[in-house]
């Protein structure tokens, strides 16, 4: 028993202090912004994954869009779906910008931009409890600097997110904003939970505002899986087969 107790006290260590599991396709909502087409099928973006399902926004002047489907191409929330409510002042459709990746060009071939003055909204609707990666991509035409200022609202708080950068030195996703220079793409980690905003027949649990100047690709919303949940399991295993060994002794010993 005692060398039970210590196999189960470093399982729950473990479970404690390990790192976030990976999410998988199922867990990821993608919205590509100003395509020209409805096709939402297109190739990577942050976890470098070719064949993603994308949901396509194309009407920059404002739209509300039900049952969104995660990168794999399931429903989210079977039944009631995650709703997104957008609303900017105009979009563009062009080649992509300098992206020689043939899997990551597509998401760069259009975008929503803000005029200076006003703000640009992407807001979610049912998004389970939980926490998330929110990455935000950003680059224009060769010959435009992009700039983004954002502002994620949750029950929890206010997360800001900034970067401006020259569309000429980028070919791919390689490099992130914030990293010492400027990137075409950002990434913050949000808790959401309860609704923060409630307007056109909907509640909003996560609010995303683009102040006037900016300018976006694609959003990708990651839900993160609960760290340590896998170990948590492995320790119930152990403590059961523990406590069925245990048994089976103390009836060995009574010679039932």
């Amino acid at each position: 028993m005692k060398k039970l107790a210590v196999l189960i006290t470093a399982l729950v260590v473990m479970a404690l202090t390990s790192e976030q599991a990976e999410a998988g396709l199922q867990d990821v909502i993608n919205l590509r912004m100003g395509s020209d087409t409805p096709d939402y099928t297109l190739g990577a973006a942050m976890n470098n994954t070719s064949g993603q399902a994308w949901n396509v926004l194309q009407i920059a002047g404002g739209d509300i869009v039900n049952n969104l489907v995660h990168a794999d191409g399931s429903v989210t929330v079977p039944d009631t779906g995650v709703t997104v409510n957008y609303n900017f002042g105009g979009s563009y459709f062009t080649e992509a910008p300098g992206i020689t990746n043939p899997d990551q060009a597509p998401l760069f071939q259009g975008f929503f931009y803000q005029s200076v003055g006003s703000t640009g909204t992407v807001e979610f609707s049912g998004l389970a409890a939980g926490v998330y990666n929110v990455y935000v991509y950003n680059q224009l035409t060769n010959d435009s600097p992009a700039t983004l200022d954002l502002t994620t609202e949750t029950s929890a708080g206010s997360y800001a997110m900034s970067f401006h950068n020259d569309a000429l030195q980028f070919t791919d996703l390689a490099k992130a904003a914030g990293t010492g220079d400027a990137g075409n793409w950002a990434k913050q980690t949000v808790v959401v939970g309860s609704n923060v905003s409630t307007h056109d027949g909907y509640s909003y649990n996560l609010v995303m505002s683009f102040a006037g100047g900016s300018s976006v690709n694609g959003i990708q919303i990651e839900a993160v899986p609960e760290p340590g949940s896998v170990v948590l399991l492995g320790v119930g295993g152990v403590f059961v087969f523990g406590f069925t060994r245990m048994r089976t002794k103390e009836r060995a010993s009574l010679g039932v």
